[in-house]
């Protein structure tokens, strides 16, 4: 999303899957195997709730669909808060931001090289188009049942991942038939 235009309104969950049922058709794709790296992985998700019959296989990479603490609403709020306040109160910027938000969401081994390319790619978020996204995902839980899934599956996710953890990425590989789990020393 950082390198698309930014859009007026707010943004819908269900915008992603929308954007991709419209990417196969315009390919010709009536299936997909469809690969989710962290936000991607909550798309495909959605995506396969709501068009089943257009996927073939889902690797959830570095995904959460989230845990009971992370629905709380007040800690939805207190989230949020944090995130909007360096940028909409402090006049600061994504680039500002971006190497504090990397350290959030890599693991402690994460390889120098790595952690510039995450800042670099965070630092190019547009602020409003950030901020949407990220309350949107956020606040989105309504995904479908991981027992409604009867296509191949692989979970996976790093063994110090902090926002897949092994033991969130284990309990989701756990509830969907026919899934896999592979863990990322």
């Amino acid at each position: 999303y950082g390198g698309s235009d930014d859009y007026d309104g707010p943004l819908h969950f269900a915008d992603f899957s929308r954007d991709l049922l419209r990417v196969l058709d315009h390919l010709g794709a009536a299936k997909a195997c469809l690969v989710g790296l962290s936000m991607g992985g909550r798309i495909a998700l959605d995506f396969q709730g709501r068009h089943p019959d257009r996927v073939g296989a889902l690797v959830f990479a570095d995904t959460s669909a989230g845990s009971p603490e992370s629905r709380d609403p007040a800690k939805i709020e207190l989230f949020l808060a944090a995130r909007r306040r360096p940028l909409l109160e402090e006049g600061r910027t994504t680039a500002d931001i971006a190497p504090g938000i990397a350290r959030q969401l890599a693991g402690p081994t994460c390889p120098p090289a790595a952690m510039a390319a995450m800042v670099e790619s965070l630092s190019a978020l547009r602020t409003g188009s950030y901020l949407k996204t990220l309350d949107c995902v956020t606040r989105y839980h309504d995904f479908p049942s991981f027992g409604e899934i009867t296509v191949p599956t692989l979970v996976v996710t790093g063994e110090h991942d902090p926002i897949a953890p092994p033991v969130l990425a284990r309990r989701m590989a756990a509830e969907i038939p026919q899934a896999s789990y592979a863990e990322i020393p």
